[in-house]
């Protein structure tokens, strides 16, 4: 190697650290604004679910860049993708920590297939600065993972809520002062689930498209989360309770399931103060898994349509708890004794809108075999099941319980007598806890 050689490597490593000190001192701005000047135009840093860094700071990308970055085939840090269609040159930068790779392309519209050469030499000496810009998102993101795990807990779990922690997480444009509704989104089959990201940008577009309130979307425990703004009147500025509409949830719905080619469950909370937000947070799982546990998918409810449902959940665990028990405590307590399962016919016999015939295929069993059930069903509760008002007062309670013991709201139980010879054997008379 011949010192002009020499000379020549050592300026180009003298470049790389230059640029990687300048990405330091002034953040991935400063080194996009540098990259623009090498390039002659200025260039688009985004991320593999979508999010732009240069020239605008941790926004979704335009539609047309979600587009083309869904189309992105595989390909290396050491080669490019350039889209004739969309004339776009597409370069990576890319960096694991062992357990999640995260990917960065600097993208240029309107580039000459001819100009690609160029572009790759004037990107080169940027690597070294984007791949340390990577690894520190990287780390910024398991930390913010972390703090905002802490944050949803303290929400939703020991409903405790520090407002400065709250604008500091959902942005400086969140007013704790307003009024807010949690929005749930459950994924039919959990392999199509999206990217947070792509997540976060679906619904900042579909948010600007129809010029709806902010959004501030959430992941949490495999959960996709929305916090809504609530809206109001224009005339008296009295909030608006029946918002946001069936209407504009199906068309987000339909949107998403449209752009992803996944179908989603919706379920809403109603719309309270920040400090009472877990409130919409459990009504959201209500709503959602009202339907889900009988195997319902791809449906929108709101928590506030759920009729007279909606009065019962709003009651405490306990009100709730003795309303199941009354109801259906002395059938629980007879199938626990007698390894029986009549609850289950009752239920069957109930959604299937007391047709016996359709409730006998369903449980495949002769008819008669169901009105003999149905009658010991009767002679345990000490009712009638052709009365309406005993037809609506047990599946109530079954639909009711089935929800919150899905949730984990209510623990089913029974209390049970040991047998007098000091053994400690169970002896069949139990007391349900239902």
């Amino acid at each position: 190697m011949t010192r002009t050689e020499r000379d020549s490597v050592t300026m180009e490593d003298m470049r790389r650290f230059e640029l990687l000190e300048q990405m330091v001192t002034g953040g991935i701005a400063a080194l996009g604004r540098e990259l623009a000047r090498a390039l002659g135009r200025e260039p688009l840093l985004v991320d593999a679910g979508g999010m732009e860094h240069f020239p605008r700071s941790h926004e979704p990308a335009e539609e047309e860049i979600q587009a083309f970055l869904d189309n992105l085939p595989e390909f290396g840090d050491g080669q490019y993708y350039y889209g004739r269609n969309q004339s776009c040159l597409a370069l990576q930068v890319s960096c694991s920590d062992g357990t999640e790779q995260r990917r960065l392309f600097v993208l240029l519209r309107e580039w000459r297939g001819e100009d690609i050469p160029r572009a790759a030499e004037a990107v080169q000496p940027f690597r070294l600065a984007l791949h340390h810009y990577i690894k520190l998102e990287l780390r910024v993101q398991r930390r913010l993972e972390d703090a905002k795990q802490r944050f949803l807990e303290d929400i939703f779990l020991r409903n405790s809520v520090c407002l400065e922690t709250l604008v500091e997480r959902l942005g400086p444009d969140f007013d704790p002062k307003q009024h807010y509704a949690i929005l749930l989104a459950e994924f039919t089959d959990s392999r199509q689930a999206v990217k947070e990201t792509e997540f976060h940008s679906f619904l900042a577009r579909f948010s600007a498209a129809h010029k709806t309130e902010r959004a501030y979307p959430l992941l949490w425990q495999g959960m996709y989360l929305a916090v809504l703004t609530g809206s109001y009147r224009q005339d008296n500025f009295q909030l608006i309770e029946d918002w946001p509409s069936t209407r504009l949830i199906r068309e987000c719905q339909r949107a998403f399931t449209e752009q992803y080619h996944a179908e989603i469950s919706i379920g809403v909370g109603g719309i309270y103060p920040v400090p009472e937000l877990h409130k919409s947070y459990n009504e959201a799982r209500i709503a959602v898994k009202f339907h889900t546990i009988k195997g319902r998918r791809g449906f929108v409810q709101r928590f506030a349509d759920l009729g007279i449902f909606r009065e019962l959940f709003l009651h405490d665990t306990e009100r709730i708890t003795a309303f199941c028990r009354l109801a259906l405590g002395k059938l629980l307590e007879y199938d626990h004794d007698n390894d029986a399962d009549l609850r289950t016919t009752l239920t069957t016999l109930l959604d299937a809108g007391m047709n016996y015939k359709l409730a006998a295929e369903r449980l495949f069993v002769h008819v008669n075999t169901v009105r003999y059930r149905c009658e010991k069903i009767e002679q345990i509760l000490g009712v009638d099941l052709q009365d309406p008002d005993n037809i609506f007062n047990f599946y109530a309670a079954l639909r009711v319980g089935d929800v919150l013991t899905a949730l984990d709201l209510m623990q089913p139980g029974y209390v049970g007598e040991l047998a007098g010879s000091g053994r400690g054997v169970p002896h069949k008379k139990s007391r349900t806890v239902f």
